[in-house]
Parts: structure tokens; sequence; C-alpha cells
């Protein structure tokens, strides 16, 4: 973790500033172990020079903190009084959805694997598409990626001069961080629905077919809406409502194979849902890599959430939250594109 980076990160409970406890530095001068302190009492560990800020990570990496902390049980006590009720649902709708992710992306190839059949060029012109920005407009910028995935295309908009944040709750980003090269792309394990960043810290925020895997889309767009600042953007991709009988099926069977246990769910969507996918696809030749398929297929039926939406109820969200020129931006037959300027 880059020290430098601390001036903006705050508390996702209290919205406080944090304090470094460094333990170990990396050899390049960063911090590989440490610890983020609020005032009030949550603290989160730096591991592998990954900054852990989630709501639930007093509990999750209690043995670390309480090793290095003399006063955590204090702290711990304290943080349960005072923010009991929003870890309790940190956790409550996470644990499935950390799981998904954390497999959708485990295997992803940094060299030649593609994301939703994208290979990282076409990835940034779709995001130059989006975002209404180019090569050239966002050197200087601060960018938040919230809900990064597999994080490729957070280091490459880096390189085009961008100091960007990707953020992801599941464990993709610790081997996103490991890949990294730039040094203006910092990794960070967060929750879009409490992210640990201070108000308007980004003149542009992207979320793109994450805030549809929230426990509330429109709550998570209010929530990001936040972190930009006046003259910023923000630029966030959802599902549209779809009427086909098939499309409706697979979503019925979503609410099956998304309540089963990992290792059944693995069975049974490989079964049903995989192969005869695969099959299907090769008979129309259709030469899909199958871990690209199995990612889509990971996508769709295990998160616990996956919202779908008309194009006029996202664009009146910009609207009530006092975004201008705000407008459609990209489609397809899956969601929409929607982007606009804090005013």
């Amino acid at each position: 973790m880059n020290p430098g980076i601390l001036t903006i990160l705050r508390c996702p409970l209290s919205r406080e500033e944090l304090s470094l406890i460094s333990i170990r530095r990396a050899e390049e001068g960063g911090i590989e172990e440490g610890i983020l302190c609020a005032a009030s009492g949550p603290c989160y560990p730096v591991l592998d020079g990954l900054p852990r800020l989630l709501p639930d990570a007093m509990i999750e990496h209690e043995a670390f903190l309480k090793k290095h902390l003399p006063d955590f049980s204090e702290r711990k006590s304290k943080t349960l009084t005072l923010f009991s009720a929003e870890i309790e649902r940190a956790v409550k709708k996470n644990k499935r959805t950390r799981q998904s992710f954390s497999a959708e992306w485990e295997g992803h190839d940094y060299e030649k694997g593609k994301t939703w059949e994208l290979g990282i060029e076409d990835q940034l012109l779709r995001f130059f598409k989006e975002s209404g920005e180019d090569r050239n407009s966002l050197s200087g910028k601060r960018m938040l990626d919230a809900g990064c995935g597999n994080g490729h295309l957070a280091m490459e908009i880096s390189r085009l001069g961008a100091e960007v944040f990707a953020m992801d709750f599941s464990g993709s980003v610790l081997r996103a961080k490991q890949v990294n090269c730039s040094s203006l792309c910092h990794f960070i394990q967060g929750d879009v629905e409490f992210p640990p960043f201070e108000a308007s810290a980004f003149g542009l925020v992207h979320s793109s077919g994450v805030l549809i895997h929230t426990s509330d889309t429109r709550r998570s767009f209010r929530i990001l809406s936040g972190l930009v600042k006046p003259g910023g953007k923000i630029s966030i991709w959802v599902y549209r409502k779809r009427k086909e009988i098939l499309h409706r099926f697979f979503n019925r069977v979503r609410n099956f194979s998304s309540q089963l246990p990992p290792f059944f769910q693995r069975i049974f969507l490989g079964l049903c849902i995989f192969t005869p996918a695969l099959f299907i696809k090769r008979l129309k030749g259709n030469r899909q890599d199958p871990h690209e398929l199995w990612v889509e297929v990971l996508d769709w039926f295990t998160p616990e959430f996956r919202w779908e939406h008309e194009e006029a109820e996202v664009l009146n969200w910009f609207r009530e939250e006092a975004f201008s020129d705000f407008c459609i931006r990209d489609e397809n037959h899956w969601g929409f594109n929607v982007t606009g300027i804090r005013s």
C-alpha cells in the first residue's frame, strides 16, 4: 500500500480519517503489513500490501489484529456496540456474493484472457464510449473503479495517466495487486455500499455491472454519487429488464442456484447450464473460450442479488441526485450505460 493514499481513505463504518500503524514495509517502500485505525474503534489490516477495508474486517482478520494491537479487545467491543447493525448487514448480504465473485475471477489470464469476450484494447474502447473520456483526457484525473473485478481495465486506465483506485470486495483484488505494475493504480478491498473514501474525492467514478449485484441498486448509486466532486462524472452500467421466456426462466433458475452451497452450485451449473450452453455454442460455430463462458455462467447464476432496471428509472436516479448532461451512452440487449456530470 502506498502511504500517500491515506489522505482520502476513510473508515467505511464511521467515516472518520484513518491513522496508520506500519508493521512491515515492502522493498519498494510501500506498506506490506499494517493496521488502519479510526478514533472511534474500528480497525482494518493491510495484508500483502492490500488495505482490507470491509465493514467486517475486525471479525475476519481478528487473529492478525489482536496480535498487533494491545487494545484490540477494547476496540472490538466499542465497534460492535456502535456499528453492530451495519456489520451484521454487511456480513449477511455479502457472504454468497463475495464467494461468487472470488471464484469468477480466480482463473483470469492477465496476458491473453478476455473479460466479457473483450480483449483489453476493446475494453478500453468501450470504457471511452461509456465515460466520454479518451486517451488524452484521463491524465491527472483521480478515478474510482467501483467493483473492479479482475482489475485489468483499471491497470490499463492508470497507464494513461489517471490515478485509479480499484476496489472490489472479493478476493480478486489480491491477485490483481500481485500482477499490477502501475504505481498509479491502487487496489483496495472494499464494499460499494460502505465505500472507504472521503466525500467528493473523485473526478470520475466508474462502476460497470456491479451495482445490480448489491442489495439495492438505487441505494448503492446514491452512495457512490457522494464520492463524485462537482464537475466530475459518474458512469454506471446496469442490466435491463427483459421479457423473453428463456430469460425469465433462467432468472428463476438463478433464484434456486444462488442459494446452493458453493460445491453443489458448481456441480449443478456445470451439468445443467455450462455444458449444454457450450455444446449449443459449438454447434453454432461459436468458439468462445470455455473459461470465459464459465465466468458468464457464474456471473448470472451465483450472486445473491441480480437486479434489472428500466432506462427511464435509471435516468431518473441521475436527475434525483442532481447530475446534469446525463444520457445513455452505450447499450445492448443485456443492459445499458448511463453517464452524468455532478452539478
